[in-house]
C-alpha cells in the first residue's frame, strides 16, 4: 500500500498545479480594478462559494472538528449564531452595496471613512489589520502542522511552503484569484462531507452525539456570541458585498450562503463525531489534529483529508492577507497617480506581510484559543456597522470623533485582556464588544435625542 508521504506528495502536487492554472488565467489582461476588487462584477455563485468557503477555512475545519469531538451536536449552536449574522446583514445588503459604489469604497476602511468619517476609519483600519494579521497567522500555523503530519517535515518548513504558494497566486492574480480559488476550494470542502462514511467504523449509534466531555454552557454561549459579532463585522464579508455585481446579488449571496453553510457545517460535525470515536480524549486542545497520528486509517484517506484542510485554509488565508495588504496600501500609504504603481505597492506589502506572518505563526501554541482571541477584536466594529446599516449614523464630525473614541477604548480593553491572558476564559471574549455596544448605543441615543429637539 502507498505510504502517507507519497500519497500526500501526489495530491498536494496536483492541488498546487490547479492553483497555478487558476492564477495564470486570473492574471491575464488584468486591470487595477480586477486586482483590487474584481471590477465589482462577482456573480451570485462566486459570492456564495467565496463566503461559505471563507467561513469553512482550515481553522474553521479544525475548530469545528475539535468542538464536535468534545461537544457533539451542541456545536451546531455556532451555525445558528453565524447564520443569524448573515441573515441580519442580508436585510441591509442592498443599501450597503449601493452605498459602497456611490462613495467609491473598495475596503471596509474606505467605506467607514466616507459614510462616517476619517477618525473612525483610522481606528477601524488598525482593528482590521490586527484581526487579519492574527487570523492569517493562525491559518499559516495550521498549514504548517498539516504539512508536518503529511510529509514528515518540520512545521516551519510547512509554513514556508504555504507562504510561497499563496504569495505566488496573490501577487499575480490579486482579488480575482482570491475569488476563483474560493470557488475551487469550496468544491473541495464539499467533499469533506463524505469523509465520515469512508473512515467510520461500527454503527452510527456509537457516535458521541452529546460529546466526549461535559457540556460547558457558558463556553458555548460565549463562543456563539463572539462568532455572531465577528461574522457581522468581518472586513472580507463586507468586501464580498462590495464586489457583488449588483445589490440583488449581494443580498441573495448572503441568504444562499446560509443553507450551503448548514450543509457543510453538519458534515463537519458528523466528521468530528466520527473522529471522536477514533481519537478519544487525545490532546484536548486540538483533538481533531490527533487524527493524523492514527495508524488505523488508510494513508490515502488521511492524505485526502489533509489536502482538503490545506485547501480550505488557503481559501481564507489568501483573503486575510489580501485584505491586510490592500488596507495598508489604500489607507496608510500615499496613493500615486498610477494604478499600476499602486498594484506593485500592494504586491510589495503582500510579500512583507507573508514573511512576518511566517515568523508569528511559528510561535502559536494553543491554536483554538489563539483563533478566538484573534477574531474578538474585529467584533468591536459590529455595533458601529449595524447602527450605520439601519441608518442611525451618517457622516458627521462629532459622531466621527465620539465613535472613534469608543473604538479606541474597546480596543484598549481588548489589548489589556489579550496580553494579560484573560481570554483563557472564553466568557471574557465578549467583554470588548459589550464595551463597544454600550458606548455606540449611548452615542445613537444622544444623537437622536438631539435631532428630535424642536428648534
Amino acid at each position: 500500500m502507498i505510504s502517507l508521504f507519497y500519497a500526500s506528495l501526489i495530491l498536494i502536487s496536483l492541488y498546487f498545479l490547479v492553483l497555478f492554472v487558476i492564477t495564470y488565467l486570473a492574471g491575464k489582461k488584468e486591470t487595477f480594478d480586477d486586482f483590487s476588487i474584481g471590477s465589482r462584477n462577482i456573480g451570485l455563485w462566486q459570492t456564495v462559494a467565496s463566503l461559505s468557503s471563507g467561513f469553512r477555512d482550515g481553522a474553521g475545519v479544525v475548530v469545528w472538528g475539535s468542538f464536535s469531538i468534545l461537544f457533539g451536536l451542541y456545536t451546531m449552536w455556532l451555525f445558528v449564531a453565524l447564520a443569524f449574522a448573515l441573515l441580519l446583514l442580508s436585510l441591509t445588503a442592498k443599501f450597503i452595496r449601493k452605498k459602497s459604489e456611490e462613495v467609491g469604497a473598495v475596503t471596509l476602511s474606505d467605506y467607514l471613512e466616507r459614510v462616517i468619517g476619517p477618525k473612525t476609519s483610522s481606528v477601524a483600519t488598525v482593528i482590521i489589520l490586527m484581526t487579519a494579521f492574527l487570523y492569517a497567522a493562525s491559518q499559516l500555523n495550521i498549514a504548517g502542522t498539516i504539512f508536518s503530519s503529511l510529509l514528515n517535515i518540520s512545521p516551519m518548513t510547512g509554513i514556508l511552503i504555504s507562504m510561497i504558494v499563496v504569495a505566488m497566486y496573490l501577487i499575480v492574480g490579486g482579488y480575482k484569484t482570491v475569488i476563483r480559488t474560493d470557488m475551487f476550494q469550496w468544491l473541495i470542502i464539499l467533499v469533506i462531507i463524505i469523509m465520515p462514511f469512508l473512515i467510520r467504523k461500527g454503527s452510527i449509534t456509537e457516535l458521541p452525539f452529546f460529546g466526549t466531555v461535559p457540556l460547558d454552557v457558558p463556553t458555548i454561549l460565549a463562543v456563539s456570541l463572539i462568532s455572531f459579532f465577528a461574522v457581522y463585522s468581518y472586513a472580507d464579508v463586507w468586501q464580498r458585498i462590495f464586489s457583488a455585481k449588483d445589490a440583488a446579488t449581494a443580498k441573495r449571496g448572503l441568504l444562499f450562503t446560509i443553507p450551503v453553510y448548514f450543509f457543510i457545517s453538519s458534515g463537519l460535525v458528523f466528521l468530528g463525531m466520527t473522529i471522536g470515536t477514533l481519537v478519544g480524549k487525545t490532546n484536548l486542545n486540538t483533538p481533531f489534529l490527533a487524527l493524523f497520528s492514527l495508524q488505523t486509517i488508510s494513508p490515502i484517506l488521511l492524505a485526502l483529508l489533509g489536502v482538503f484542510i490545506l485547501a480550505s485554509m488557503m481559501s481564507t488565508f489568501d483573503t486575510q492577507v489580501f485584505v491586510f495588504a490592500q488596507t495598508v496600501s489604500r489607507n496608510l500609504v500615499k496613493r500615486t497617480s498610477s494604478g499600476k504603481k499602486d498594484v506593485w505597492i500592494t504586491r510589495l506589502i503582500l510579500l512583507v506581510t507573508l514573511a512576518v506572518l511566517a515568523l508569528i505563526a511559528s510561535t502559536v501554541e494553543n491554536i483554538i484559543r489563539f483563533l478566538f482571541s484573534a477574531v474578538t477584536v474585529i467584533s468591536v466594529l459590529a455595533p458601529v456597522l449595524f447602527f450605520h446599516a439601519v441608518k442611525l449614523f451618517d457622516r458627521d464630525k462629532k459622531t466621527d470623533v465620539y465613535i472613534s473614541i469608543i473604538l479606541v477604548v474597546s480596543t484598549m480593553v481588548y489589548g489589556y485582556m489579550f496580553f494579560a491572558g484573560l481570554f483563557g476564559n472564553f466568557l471574557f471574549l465578549i467583554v470588548p464588544t459589550v464595551v463597544s455596544l454600550l458606548g455606540v448605543s449611548a452615542i445613537a441615543v444622544i444623537k437622536n435625542i438631539h435631532y428630535a429637539r424642536p428648534e
